[in-house]
Formats: structure tokens, sequence, C-alpha cells
């Protein structure tokens, strides 16, 4: 994962459905965990960390 400008991570999965790639979506959020990455895993949290980095990122 490279993180020098990651701002945010949202990544939406269907909790209620089995996922035979579970580990490496686990893998992710672990490494965002790690790099103190702000992320989302559902809509509420993702309108919220858009609003944030909105509000926080200097535009380019």
């Amino acid at each position: 994962m490279r993180v020098d400008d990651l701002g945010g991570m949202i990544f939406f999965t269907d909790p209620l459905d089995p996922h035979p790639h579970i580990h490496d979506v686990l893998a992710l959020i672990r490494m965002a965990d790690l790099h103190n990455i702000m992320h989302a895993s559902n809509p509420s949290t993702g309108d919220a960390l858009l609003s944030v980095l909105e509000k926080g990122l200097p535009l380019r």
C-alpha cells in the first residue's frame, strides 16, 4: 500500500454475503489502521469521511 498522499479510504463490502477473499479485505483494513489512514466501510461513514476530506484537504 502506498500511503504518501492518501487522505482516506472508502471500501464497501456486503456484510451479509460471505467473501472468499475476506483475508485480503482484512489485510487492507489492517494496513489502513497501521498507517493511521481514515477508512470507511459503509455508506454512512463514507459520507462522513468525504465531508472531512472535502473540508480538510487543499485543492490541487
